[in-house]
């Protein structure tokens, strides 16, 4: 606790009360509040003694109750969307009870904010209101041991970066440094200080600052609110020019008609050809796997070749991909042709081990364990691939689509290529994937994480039909880029083997 502040408190607290009387009639607006101005630059640095004193505050909404439990309450409600993320402009609005609200962005002249001021500029409530505040810490470099120091009049709740971090309860007058937090890191860059202040009558005002590993005010970053965007006059003869992705989306071959043989029927071109092959799992099952290897795979030792994980359906085995899917036959075409990369096509047996149900965020499924534990290395180990991760793709038909989502989705560290044939979370586990998955399609990088654009094809009468387009919506949701196809007849392999015809003219298309 700063003693020389609590000294200073009584004389700070005639001048705010004092102050009170600095408006002469409410609603005049915030020019008419005595203590507080609108921001005339892009930031500002704390003043001498630490205190920030530029905020974005939302006009106040009823609450009552200064208790713990009536705080609590009070702030865990759900008043407006994203309260607790929300970066708000000046100007914007939002609607609560259906009351139009505005956030204001304000300089105080003093060490504290005067909320009094600001409720009655703007002709608002001032007695038994929760106000909402948010400000933009920048810092140049990373700060660390810092601990954020709070007063309030009364009772109020302050997070950094979206952790809560203090708070104060009960009907009190603002005290500096009343309330300190934690040791914290600021990091390099943008912090966001965010508070909410229940006041229960009189006058109210919010104090903050932080301090250093010393505890002294805390200099040498500045504080900023977001800026509303300007508006300007269409310019005449300009558009705009998007930046090109990382992975530019490539052209999508057609499908062949329903009633073409000749792409998967063998023709007078190089053949490559398919291994039958054995491995050992880490608990000591011995599995199976069919291998397919390109045409000229044998003549260049020196060679390495991507690899396509391709996975069967449920009751199907690791020979349906050739045996009725006539994958080797379609490669051979296609590299032939010069429209798909020579790749190796490795067709395990997950059997048993794929599971319908999104994983948690951090667990692996059985299937995923084995693929990451036992397959992987198995046919790295043994056959001439490429190993960085834009260079694996995964796909699978029916229940090997889960193998994409489940195994694939959840390790693009590992994979940078999905698709997913006939597939998609049944309706009581959709909410579980959309949860589950939420902070991974959140990501701002994510779709430069897919080295192709997400694929999903499925029949116009498959009984998968509805589940395929209710996972696609997920990903639509987060403006995940995807290829979706919809083609004819259902659940068959007329559409399996044309879904591997499109889709691997286009893998590993960085290396054509």
């Amino acid at each position: 606790m700063n003693t020389r502040f609590r000294f200073l408190l009584p004389t700070l607290a005639f001048l705010a009360s004092t102050a009170l009387q600095g408006i002469a009639e409410p609603g005049q607006g915030l020019e008419s509040a005595s203590t507080l101005t609108r921001p005339t630059s892009a930031a500002r640095s704390p003043d001498a003694d630490g205190f920030i004193q530029r905020w974005t505050i939302l006009e106040p909404i009823p609450s009552s109750g200064l208790t713990d439990s009536a705080v609590r309450t009070a702030i865990e409600k759900d008043y407006f969307p994203d309260q607790l993320t929300v970066l708000p402009k000046d100007g914007d609005k939002v609607t609560v009870d259906d009351a139009e609200l505005v956030w204001h962005s304000v300089d105080t002249q003093l060490y504290n904010v005067n909320l009094y001021h600001f409720a009655y500029a703007l002709g608002k409530p001032t007695s038994n209101v929760l106000f909402w505040g948010v400000t933009i810490v920048n810092c140049p470099e990373e700060l660390t041991n810092v601990r954020l120091a709070i007063g309030s009049n009364a009772a109020s709740v302050w997070w950094v970066n979206g952790e809560e971090v203090a708070s104060v309860y009960g009907d009190r007058q603002t005290v500096i440094d009343d309330g300190v937090s934690k040791r914290l890191t600021l990091k390099k860059g943008t912090n966001i200080l965010r508070c909410a202040v229940i006041n229960g009558g009189g006058a109210t005002d919010f104090c903050a600052r932080f301090l250093d590993a010393e505890e002294r005010p805390l200099q040498g970053y500045t504080v900023s609110v977001a800026e509303s965007a300007p508006t300007r006059p269409p310019r005449a003869r300009q558009r705009f020019v998007a930046k090109p992705p990382l992975h530019p989306i490539p052209i999508l071959p057609a499908l062949p008609e329903p009633d073409d043989t000749s792409f998967y029927s063998e023709k007078d071109v190089p053949h490559g050809k398919v291994e039958v092959v054995h491995y050992k799992t880490a608990a000591g099952i011995e599995k199976r796997m069919h291998m397919y290897l390109p045409p000229g795979y044998d003549a260049d030792e020196d060679q390495r070749y991507p690899v396509l994980y391709l996975n069967h359906g449920g009751g199907e085995n690791d020979s349906h991909w050739t045996v009725s899917g006539f994958t080797h036959n379609i490669l051979d075409n296609l590299i032939a042709d010069g429209k798909a990369r020579a790749m190796i096509v490795a067709m395990p047996n997950t059997g048993g081990v794929v599971s319908g149900k999104p994983p948690k965020p951090g667990e692996d499924d059985a299937c995923t364990q084995e693929y990451l534990n036992d397959i992987l290395p198995f046919v790295d180990s043994h056959y001439r691939t490429l190993t960085n991760r834009e260079s694996r793709a995964v796909a699978g038909l029916s229940m090997g689509g889960f193998v994409t989502l489940n195994t694939g989705l959840t390790h693009l560290e590992t994979f940078g290529e999905l698709y997913v044939f006939s597939s998609g979370y049944w309706p009581d586990m959709l909410p579980a994937f959309r949860e589950n998955i939420q902070a991974l399609l959140s990501d701002l990088e994510i779709n430069e994480k897919f080295a192709m654009p997400i694929y999903f094809g499925v029949g116009e009468t498959d009984i998968a039909y509805l589940n395929s387009m209710k996972t696609l919506a997920v990903f639509n949701e987060h403006g995940i880029r995807n290829f979706s196809v919809l083609s004819s007849h259902g659940h068959e392999w007329l559409n399996w083997r044309r879904y591997l015809y499109q889709t691997a003219q286009i893998m590993f298309s960085d290396h054509h």
